[in-house]
């Protein structure tokens, strides 16, 4: 399902706006990362995103595979 279609279905629902607040924060301090994400929609966004980059890396050492599977 594409991040759009999601937000067709919420949108579809008797209350979309139960779909909004939800909130994920995303923090890799080592490399120093930090995202907030509100709102179904932009979690998964975010994460086919993440995905579809781990899906496009064919070479990966070892240590990164188990975070590729995962």
């Amino acid at each position: 399902m594409t991040t759009t279609e999601l937000r067709n279905k919420i949108k579809e629902t008797e209350l979309p706006e139960w779909f909004n607040p939800v909130e994920v924060n995303v923090s890799c301090t080592h490399i120093n990362f930090n995202i907030q994400l509100k709102g179904l929609s932009s979690i998964h966004k975010f994460l086919t995103q993440q995905i579809n980059g781990w899906e496009k890396e064919e070479n990966l050492p070892n240590e990164f595979e188990k975070s590729k599977r995962h």
